[in-house]
């Protein structure tokens, strides 16, 4: 097995994992609240590529849903 490297982010407002408690994102970066993923609800986050054609629309941007995220800090 390998080391495990985990930054965490800054700030007090962080949303973590809800299976690993991993840092995955700061609410700075949220780009829309209002966004549906494969399992319900979720947050729009700025993101780097899009690896498929019909998806170039989430260009830039990843999506984290709610149900498996826990806010910390809030």
């Amino acid at each position: 097995m390998g080391l495990l490297f985990v930054e965490s982010l800054p700030g007090p407002k962080v949303f973590k994992c809800k299976f690993c408690g991993v840092d995955s994102a700061s609410p700075d970066a949220i780009v829309s609240k209002e966004f549906r993923g494969r399992h319900g609800r979720a947050y729009l986050f700025d993101s780097e590529k899009a690896y498929s054609e019909d998806q170039k629309y989430k260009e830039g941007k990843y999506i984290l849903e709610k149900h498996m995220m826990l806010k910390e800090g809030w």
